[in-house]
């Protein structure tokens, strides 16, 4: 009895091989159209159908193939993280990790405090400008070169500008 199904399955397969290989012989997608029937005979037909699924199937291989072949790339990016999750991060991704610095350096007021001490005469009044300005003199020509008063004006000019220059730079 196993002889018996084995040689009915045979035959099966041999049947169904065989009714596959003629339905592939004679497939034509182009017999039921009326453009087509027209101009092209049967067997004209036939080649037409046979070339349209191999460039179908080279095509659709094609695709598969770049699909599957492309690389693609997923970015996370993380706000806020600590430092055991970055180390976890860099073990997993030692090559592809990216940190982008969003503080170059701490701020110094982090780290340092900072309390300048100017000398008392960036404070006094004689860097202001109306006591700069009582000492301009409309006749200094009539004085004498290396008198005090004729240079006064700009000394105290100068004097309040590098205490203004001071002042800018540290605050």
């Amino acid at each position: 009895m196993s002889n018996r199904s084995s040689g009915s399955s045979k035959n099966l397969f041999n049947a169904t091989r065989s009714a596959l290989i003629r339905n592939a012989r004679e497939l034509n997608l182009f017999s039921n159209n009326p453009f087509w029937s027209s101009t092209l005979n049967s067997s004209e037909q036939i080649l037409s159908t046979r070339l349209f699924l191999l460039f179908l199937f080279i095509s659709l291989s094609t695709i598969i193939i770049y699909a599957s072949l492309i690389v693609q790339i997923h970015s996370e990016t993380l706000e806020q993280f600590t430092l055991s999750d970055f180390e976890s991060l860099q073990s997993r991704y030692p090559t592809t990790i990216n940190v982008p610095c969003t503080q170059v350096s701490n701020p110094y007021h982090k780290f340092i405090k900072l309390t300048p001490i100017f000398h008392k005469v960036c404070s006094s009044p004689f860097i202001e400008s109306q006591w700069i300005s009582s000492l301009f003199l409309s006749n200094a020509t009539s004085h004498h070169i290396l008198d005090f008063r004729t240079f006064t004006f700009a000394q105290f000019q100068a004097l309040a500008l590098l205490c203004h220059t001071a002042n800018q730079s540290i605050f």
